[in-house]
């Protein structure tokens, strides 16, 4: 099971048969009545809990170096089967405009940053100064995750983030 699986199994998340964290209804039930599904308190709590459990590991964890390489700047929306000249042929909406939207905005943005491990990235990165870097996470609509979900997913990769820091520190 993924770390967002076992975070939102940790969170009261279920109502009427659905998950209000992983189903749309459960957006549109949150802009009707506000029930979240959790307190902030006990959100945190369980992330850290998972995140403490199952740390971020590998070698290219937020590397923004790794992340200008040249084949992860090309994009398509063609269909992988087509055989093309790009190294990369992501054909997935979500990662096309990611590629776009860094590859439209010049060096402070950053795509796909490695932060948890495997296939854990945060999905556009903007690098505001060396003291401030903005987490963007994007859910295609057609997915059923719902804006809740990004925001659980970025609160993650947050966390993760800051225990990428302490690892970094304790090393220098």
């Amino acid at each position: 099971m993924n770390k967002m699986k076992r975070i939102i199994s940790g969170l009261k998340s279920e109502k009427n048969g659905y998950c209000r964290i992983t189903h749309k209804r459960g957006w549109f039930g949150y802009l009707k009545d506000g029930d979240t599904a959790f307190t902030p308190q006990d959100l945190k709590k369980t992330i850290v809990r998972v995140v403490e459990k199952n740390p971020p590991r590998g070698e290219k964890l937020f590397n923004l170096d790794w992340c200008r390489q040249g084949k992860r700047s090309h994009f398509t929306m063609l269909p992988k089967k087509l055989k093309l000249e790009v190294p990369v042929q992501p054909y997935r909406k979500e990662e096309a405009l990611e590629r776009f939207i860094v590859l439209s905005n010049g060096d402070r943005f950053y795509n796909q940053i490695p932060i948890g491990g495997g296939k854990e990235s945060i999905d556009i990165g903007i690098k505001e100064s060396d003291s401030k870097f903005i987490f963007v996470e994007l859910k295609p609509w057609e997915s059923g995750n719902n804006p809740l979900y990004a925001l659980i997913e970025s609160l993650k990769n947050l966390i993760e983030y800051r225990t990428i820091l302490k690892r970094k520190n304790y090393e220098d």
